[in-house]
């Protein structure tokens, strides 16, 4: 008799579907929303992606079909801990440099650096999640160009948001990715500058 083992908590409920002393199938749930189905062809984790529903007993019908009964339930966390910027400051100058940091905790998927001028959004920065601090290139001088729109209306606002995004990372992630689509957590803090 083979074994199966989970990589989960304590199991919550089983149910398995056998043609005479053969076990066909069979379905496994935990207390907080995981679910697997056993067959032939292995272990396949089903868990569904937001557990918003906790199983609380299942059976598997003769066909292979699986009805499980569960009440809500809210998912909470991972908790990502607030950035605390440190640069830039009220009163930053060239070479412009963005500066965080953040109690120990859980690591985000990446760290994303807003920098906009009267609510518009001039620069995006995407780094890794292990990264605190960058150095913008003095593109004036590489080409002339202007980082900053030189207007005194526009109020500049730094802005570091920590994201949690399962099954992304910084080397591979689409637009939709990072604009809420699949935020598991998040935490954000902004200070005021003037380039």
């Amino acid at each position: 008799m083979a074994t199966v083992s989970f990589p989960v908590r304590a199991l919550l409920a089983t149910s398995t579907v056998s043609v005479g002393a053969l076990l066909r199938m069979a379905v496994a749930v935990d207390a907080e929303g995981g679910q697997w189905r056993i067959d032939a062809t292995g272990v396949n984790d089903e868990s569904p992606d937001h557990r918003d529903q906790r199983p609380r007993a299942g059976v598997a019908l003769s066909d292979g079909a699986v009805v499980l009964v569960s009440q809500p339930g809210l998912w909470l966390g991972p908790f990502l801990t607030v950035p605390a910027i440190a640069k830039p400051d009220a009163q930053s100058i060239y070479p412009f440099s963005v500066t965080w940091s953040a109690a120990p905790g859980r690591l985000p998927s990446c760290n994303r650096v807003h920098l906009d001028g009267s609510n518009f959004p001039f620069w995006w920065i995407y780094v890794a999640p292990d990264v605190t601090s960058f150095t913008l290139p003095d593109f004036a001088a590489l080409d002339g160009i202007q980082v900053f729109p030189n207007n005194p209306q526009y109020q500049w606002v730094a802005r570091v948001d920590r994201l949690y995004i399962p099954g992304t990372t910084i080397n591979s992630f689409a637009t939709f990715d990072v604009e809420f689509g699949t935020w598991r957590s998040w935490s954000s803090n902004a200070v005021p500058f003037h380039p």
